[in-house]
């Protein structure tokens, strides 16, 4: 838990999370017309526009369970993606942009492995945790369904007095009737 705490602490430092339209160039850039992209979240470290170190990991709006009314405030702010100078342009860019992009896909494959193993690994142990208080009720459950059962006849009995009154008082308007 601590790794993770210091991985987000550090996200935020860098304030590198952001919300874009793709992790991949637009199509329009490549001469493939299309007018929606997928939206995606990444998580980590932005992609560097130097290196391809690709620690920046996108994940479905679904799976983070984030709604689309957060991410509208979080599209006027993100960051625009856009292809490394002279990948597209050169003749040979394209094998190399498909080449850098599966490398970046695999990094970010791997950081989302890690991040996956992190996340399992506090689930367990909040699991445990609930699991080992869960035994410790055990004992307060008998004292507890004792004062249950005292407080329930102690209604009943209230409820008995209360329509032996209602009763009396009854008999007592007739009487004088």
């Amino acid at each position: 838990t601590k790794a993770f705490d210091q991985l987000q602490h550090k996200q935020l430092l860098n304030k590198s999370s952001y919300v874009s339209r793709t992790s991949l160039p637009h199509k329009s850039w490549m001469g493939i017309s299309s007018t929606s992209t997928p939206h995606g979240v990444f998580v980590g470290p932005a992609p560097s526009t130097a290196t391809s170190s690709g620690l920046g990991t996108r994940v479905s709006r679904r799976a983070l369970g984030i709604s689309s009314v957060f991410l509208q405030g979080m599209r006027s702010s993100a960051a625009p993606v856009v292809p490394r100078s002279g990948e597209w342009a050169t003749g040979g860019g394209a094998a190399a942009g498909l080449n850098s992009s599966l490398m970046e896909y695999r990094d970010k494959v791997r950081a989302l492995e890690q991040l996956n193993q992190q996340l399992e690994e506090q689930i367990c142990l909040c699991l445990e945790r609930k699991a080992s208080s869960a035994g410790a009720w055990g004992p307060l459950k008998g004292e507890w369904e004792d004062v249950y059962k005292q407080v329930s006849e102690a209604i009943l009995d209230n409820a008995q007095l209360m329509l032996q009154t209602e009763n009396v008082q009854a008999s007592a308007e007739d009487f004088r009737e």
